[in-house]
Protein backbone atom coordinates (compact mmCIF):
# COMPACT_ATOMS: atom_id res chain seq x y z
CA UNK A 1 0.00 0.00 0.00
CA UNK A 2 1.03 3.62 -0.37
CA UNK A 3 1.95 5.70 2.41
CA UNK A 4 -0.68 8.37 2.65
CA UNK A 5 -3.43 5.43 1.42
CA UNK A 6 -5.78 5.24 4.11
CA UNK A 7 -7.35 1.67 4.55
CA UNK A 8 -11.14 1.93 4.78
CA UNK A 9 -14.34 2.57 2.48
CA UNK A 10 -13.52 4.97 -0.11
CA UNK A 11 -14.44 8.61 -0.06
CA UNK A 12 -16.99 10.13 -2.06
CA UNK A 13 -15.76 12.22 -4.71
CA UNK A 14 -12.28 10.22 -4.74
CA UNK A 15 -11.38 8.09 -7.04
CA UNK A 16 -12.46 4.87 -7.23
CA UNK A 17 -15.58 5.83 -5.33
CA UNK A 18 -18.85 6.18 -5.46
CA UNK A 19 -19.20 9.63 -6.12
CA UNK A 20 -20.03 12.06 -9.08
CA UNK A 21 -16.99 12.47 -10.22
CA UNK A 22 -16.05 8.96 -10.30
CA UNK A 23 -19.56 8.23 -12.20
CA UNK A 24 -21.97 7.66 -10.20
CA UNK A 25 -24.64 9.44 -8.42
CA UNK A 26 -24.20 8.24 -5.15
CA UNK A 27 -26.83 5.64 -5.66
CA UNK A 28 -25.09 3.57 -8.47
CA UNK A 29 -26.30 4.81 -11.73
CA UNK A 30 -24.15 7.03 -14.27
CA UNK A 31 -23.92 11.03 -13.86
CA UNK A 32 -23.03 13.12 -16.33
CA UNK A 33 -19.10 13.70 -15.05
CA UNK A 34 -19.11 10.07 -16.57
CA UNK A 35 -20.60 10.96 -19.59
CA UNK A 36 -23.81 9.02 -19.03
CA UNK A 37 -26.85 8.62 -20.65
CA UNK A 38 -27.82 11.78 -18.72
CA UNK A 39 -26.36 14.50 -21.19
CA UNK A 40 -25.61 16.70 -18.13
CA UNK A 41 -29.12 17.57 -18.00
CA UNK A 42 -31.42 15.66 -15.18
CA UNK A 43 -34.54 14.92 -16.28
CA UNK A 44 -37.52 13.89 -13.77
CA UNK A 45 -36.81 16.25 -11.18
CA UNK A 46 -39.88 17.62 -9.09
CA UNK A 47 -41.79 21.00 -9.24
CA UNK A 48 -43.22 23.00 -11.98
CA UNK A 49 -42.33 22.70 -15.71
CA UNK A 50 -39.85 25.49 -16.77
CA UNK A 51 -41.58 28.32 -18.49
CA UNK A 52 -39.85 29.16 -22.32
CA UNK A 53 -37.32 32.02 -22.78
CA UNK A 54 -38.38 34.69 -24.27
CA UNK A 55 -36.81 33.94 -27.27
CA UNK A 56 -38.32 30.56 -27.64
CA UNK A 57 -42.19 33.00 -26.64
CA UNK A 58 -41.00 35.02 -30.03
CA UNK A 59 -40.24 31.94 -31.89
CA UNK A 60 -43.40 30.50 -32.07
CA UNK A 61 -44.99 33.56 -32.40
CA UNK A 62 -42.81 33.90 -35.84
CA UNK A 63 -43.75 30.57 -36.66
CA UNK A 64 -47.64 31.18 -36.45
CA UNK A 65 -47.51 34.55 -38.22
CA UNK A 66 -45.95 32.84 -40.99
CA UNK A 67 -48.35 30.08 -41.34
CA UNK A 68 -50.76 32.87 -41.36
CA UNK A 69 -49.24 33.92 -44.32
CA UNK A 70 -48.65 30.94 -46.04
CA UNK A 71 -52.32 30.37 -46.16
CA UNK A 72 -52.71 34.07 -47.21
CA UNK A 73 -50.27 33.61 -50.56
CA UNK A 74 -51.93 29.66 -51.31
CA UNK A 75 -55.44 31.50 -51.24
CA UNK A 76 -53.58 34.13 -53.72
CA UNK A 77 -52.43 32.03 -55.77
CA UNK A 78 -55.84 30.01 -56.02
CA UNK A 79 -57.64 32.96 -57.06
CA UNK A 80 -55.11 34.34 -59.29
CA UNK A 81 -55.42 30.59 -60.95
CA UNK A 82 -59.11 30.97 -61.63
CA UNK A 83 -58.29 34.56 -62.59
CA UNK A 84 -56.29 33.46 -65.83
CA UNK A 85 -58.85 30.39 -66.50
CA UNK A 86 -61.12 33.13 -66.82
CA UNK A 87 -58.99 35.22 -68.93
CA UNK A 88 -58.02 32.27 -70.95
CA UNK A 89 -61.55 31.78 -71.76
CA UNK A 90 -62.64 34.86 -72.92
CA UNK A 91 -59.20 35.26 -74.89
CA UNK A 92 -60.74 32.01 -76.72
CA UNK A 93 -64.00 33.57 -77.32
CA UNK A 94 -62.42 36.82 -78.63
CA UNK A 95 -60.19 35.16 -80.98
CA UNK A 96 -63.21 33.02 -82.31
CA UNK A 97 -65.16 36.45 -83.01
CA UNK A 98 -62.58 38.62 -84.65
CA UNK A 99 -63.04 35.54 -87.19
CA UNK A 100 -64.08 36.36 -90.76
CA UNK A 101 -67.88 35.12 -90.32
CA UNK A 102 -66.97 32.30 -93.33
CA UNK A 103 -64.09 31.10 -91.52
CA UNK A 104 -66.18 31.49 -88.30
CA UNK A 105 -67.43 27.75 -86.52
CA UNK A 106 -70.47 28.98 -85.18
CA UNK A 107 -70.72 25.65 -82.99
CA UNK A 108 -67.51 26.40 -81.59
CA UNK A 109 -68.24 29.64 -80.44
CA UNK A 110 -71.22 28.80 -78.86
CA UNK A 111 -69.36 26.38 -76.82
CA UNK A 112 -66.89 28.89 -76.00
CA UNK A 113 -69.75 31.06 -74.83
CA UNK A 114 -71.46 28.63 -72.84
CA UNK A 115 -68.40 27.42 -70.67
CA UNK A 116 -67.29 31.08 -69.89
CA UNK A 117 -71.26 31.70 -68.76
CA UNK A 118 -70.62 28.76 -66.26
CA UNK A 119 -67.50 29.58 -65.37
CA UNK A 120 -69.27 33.45 -64.27
CA UNK A 121 -71.99 31.70 -62.94
CA UNK A 122 -69.69 29.35 -60.65
CA UNK A 123 -67.84 32.74 -58.94
CA UNK A 124 -70.73 34.41 -58.33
Amino acid sequence: MAANATPGPAKKGVAGGSGAAAGGSGTGGSGAAAGGAGGGRRRGRGGPPRQPGPHVVRLRGEVQALRRRVEELEADIQECRQLNKRLAEVTDVVAEVLLPAEQRDEGRLRELLDRYEKSLARTQ
